[in-house]
């Protein structure tokens, strides 16, 4: 019998506590490598190891199979030198080995570029048979022929089930490639192969990782509604949280269908408050949405998502060609002045393979040359390029400081109450309470202890 080793390498291994030695345990299964996994033929023996719960040791396989994207990369590469001291062939899938292969040749015996579904099967043939190729291009398929990932390989820590109703995004966002690896046209599951699924998932809360889970068009909007229709008739009772775009604001009935079928969280890019942040990044829908209010942006949104019983993590970027010091203290206020539940805040990172990457490139701005290496500075906190109207020295240390304001004790517990307050639900508070920003350090307080077991404790109904 063949051996499987899958890898998912921790994305900062200078950190010397993994989540499982932490107070919470890690958020998110590693779904790619469940989906490879059920792809893999029946008589292979596989284990999984998420160096999110545990550091990576070697264990005695045939072959080894690992995902990477931007942000682990380099972790990834040091795994497979040390597999290579057994002499055993590595595989890298991924973001990062689609956009960069001949990089990630130089460390990986076999890149796998693209999607896996319909070459993952020629690879572990290919291998049966000693002939297995340097590269395979993974193709995009028309309809996704996504097989239930190997849940049973998983660890029982995760928080969330991860699932996966359809890849690919119409817009062109500048510092976002998703576009440009799953394509512009949505391609979508059966509704029935994904309720199926869900039906596996052991865990109370689900996060649907598609890139907007509710989509754009009336197709989209039908699709998704039949889900959650499905949820609702086959009782499966759980929470759920997704990311969408701000459009889903303004359509009443299927966010009320959304809190019915168990959506207690949206995560929502809001990316910054004014048009002209918003144009340089090319966010043409939240442009169009804030075009038409002329004090408060979002402030409706909000409000109409809220009147759903549903709550918001509003992401927010710094680091925009029109941002300097004043309009970033201006987006700071912005954010402890609305009404929002969760804050998630980055600097805008230009990962290779984006539009943005290529123009900051030709225009000679980037701030990192020694590649792979300094690709472990592409984080959210960190400025690997010259912004345009202030220094990147100044630019870390006014997120940092903004992340401090927003992530105070008293304004945590004033939005958790606010949230149930707004909502009305106090299942939504909770998990809004729960996913919030910083949550692994400021959970050991005693109030937002007293925060989380006072919601958790009341009767939550679907």
């Amino acid at each position: 019998m063949k051996k499987l080793l899958l890898v998912n390498p921790y994305n900062n291994p200078n950190l010397k506590k993994h989540w499982v030695e932490s107070y919470f345990p890690p958020a998110f299964e590693p779904l790619a490598l469940g989906i490879i996994a059920a792809l893999t033929p029946i008589d292979w023996e596989i284990k999984i190891v998420d160096e999110q719960i545990e550091p990576f040791q070697y264990i005695p396989c045939d072959l080894v199979g690992i995902t990477a994207s931007t942000a682990n990369i380099n972790r990834a590469y040091e795994i497979a030198e040390i597999i290579k001291q057994y002499k055993i062939p590595t595989v890298l899938g991924g973001v990062h080995g689609t956009i960069l292969p001949d990089e990630a040749l130089r460390y990986f015996d076999t890149v796998v570029t693209g999607e896996a579904e319909d070459i993952w099967p020629q690879v572990t043939d290919d291998f049966n048979n000693g002939k297995l190729k340097r590269i395979y291009n993974g193709k995009r398929l028309d309809v996704l022929n996504v097989p239930k990932a190997r849940r049973d390989l998983f660890s029982d820590k995760y928080r969330y089930g991860l699932i996966q109703t359809s890849r690919g995004c119409p817009f062109n966002c500048e510092f976002c490639y998703s576009s440009k690896y799953n394509g512009h046209i949505i391609r979508r599951r059966p509704v029935e192969e994904v309720l199926d699924e869900i039906e596996t998932i052991k865990q109370k809360k689900i996060f649907f990782v598609d890139d907007n889970l509710f989509g754009y068009s009336n197709n989209d909007f039908e699709y998704t509604s039949n889900l959650l229709e499905g949820i609702i008739k086959r009782g499966i009772n759980k929470y759920w949280v997704c990311q969408t775009s701000i459009n889903i604001s303004s359509n009443s009935k299927l966010l009320k269908l959304a809190y019915k079928s168990g959506c207690r969280l949206l995560l929502i890019g809001f990316e910054a408050e004014n048009k002209e942040a918003l144009n340089n990044i090319n966010k043409p829908l939240n442009y169009n949405t804030i075009r038409k209010t002329n004090m408060r942006p979002y402030k409706q949104e909000i409000r109409n998502i809220h009147l759903a019983g549903i709550c918001i993590i509003g992401a927010f970027i710094y680091g925009i060609d029109s941002d300097n010091i004043e309009s970033l203290k201006n987006r700071e206020q912005f954010m402890l002045k609305s009404k929002l539940d969760n804050i998630q805040l980055t600097l805008l990172v230009p990962n290779p393979g984006t539009n943005l990457y290529t123009r900051l490139k030709n225009e000679n701005r980037m701030l990192t040359k020694n590649y792979p290496q300094d690709w472990n500075n592409f984080v959210i906190r960190k400025a690997v390029f010259k912004p345009k109207n202030i220094s990147p020295e100044l630019l870390e240390l006014q997120i940092n400081r903004s992340r401090y304001k927003i992530n105070k004790l008293h304004r945590i517990l004033f939005r958790v109450f606010r949230s149930w307050y707004e909502t009305g639900s106090y299942s939504a508070a909770y998990i809004s309470l729960y996913h919030s920003i910083g949550m692994k350090t400021v959970f050991r307080n005693k109030l937002i202890k007293f925060a989380v077991i006072f919601l958790k404790r009341k009767k939550f109904t679907l």
